[in-house]
């Protein structure tokens, strides 16, 4: 049993030793499956980190779009200091906006 529990607390080495090891009784089909693992566990690792991305953008345009943000161009009313300005703006839909 101690060898059983030690092997299976290294997988990484193990994985490696299956993988990269010239064994000659390993078949050439079993070298294929082992980098066919490879190649999927690489694929799928690559598709979350991807989905999680394209996830965090969707969530951020919803909650905009959510929010009704949008960008709007202010006016001047008038020239005055830099601390108190006042401005009028245009909003989509009835009204306009001053502040």
């Amino acid at each position: 049993m101690p060898g059983a529990a030690r092997a299976s607390a290294r997988p990484l080495p193990r994985l490696a030793r299956l993988l990269m090891s010239r064994n000659e009784l390993r078949r050439p089909s079993d070298r294929v499956e082992g980098a066919v693992l490879v190649t999927l566990a690489a694929a799928f690792l690559a598709a979350v980190v991807a989905a999680s991305f394209v996830g965090a953008h969707m969530y951020h345009s919803q909650r905009a779009a959510d929010a009704r943000l949008r960008p709007a161009v202010a006016v001047l009313v008038q020239s005055g200091p830099t601390e108190i300005l006042n401005g009028s703006w245009q909003v989509q839909g009835p009204g306009s906006g001053y502040g």
